[in-house]
């Protein structure tokens, strides 16, 4: 049997981006969680996948809506991920957020923000693995530089990967 210490520890040796995944509770204000269980599923038509723990305080909402945001985060957003992997609902309160012409509670600042519509979802173990189509993406091109998540820390790339 595997240890899941052990796993964890593992699997914390992939570096990968980090994303915050935004949508609106019962009040229509924003919630959401921080996320590194993320990938691109297909490109006709558009998905992603988002992995959300289904304990959490947001995963009800999902099949709710039925819309969300997915914000992959920059190097210099740590605290606003953070902020979202915490419990609690005042998941705002590192930044100004508006909804979007889909209705879906958007982050003022980000990397790349893809808007969704839940297409699928399957039972992943603690996990439900949400399956979203895109069908709205900004990148934003004043950043550049991804927040990356290594080991239980976060951090950029190092200079040589940067981009020129």
């Amino acid at each position: 049997m595997i240890d899941p210490q052990e796993f964890k520890a593992a699997l914390g040796r992939f570096a990968s981006g980090v994303t915050i995944v935004t949508i609106r509770d019962d009040e229509g204000e924003i919630t959401g969680l921080t996320a590194n269980a993320f990938c691109s599923v297909s490109l006709e038509p558009p998905m992603v996948l988002v992995c959300v723990h289904a304990e959490s305080q947001a995963y009800p909402l999902f099949g709710k809506t039925g819309h969300f945001a997915i914000h992959i985060l920059a190097e210099h957003q740590s605290k606003r991920a953070l902020a979202f992997a915490t419990k609690g609902r005042d998941k705002a309160v590192l930044g100004e957020w508006r909804l979007s012409e889909r209705n879906i509670p958007v982050l003022s600042d980000y990397n790349v923000l893809l808007e969704c519509r839940l297409a699928h979802e399957y039972p992943g173990g603690t996990h439900s693995i949400l399956v979203g189509e895109v069908k709205h993406i900004h990148i934003d091109e004043k950043h550049d530089k991804p927040l990356l998540y290594y080991r239980g820390k976060f951090g950029g790339l190092p200079e040589e990967l940067k981009a020129e």
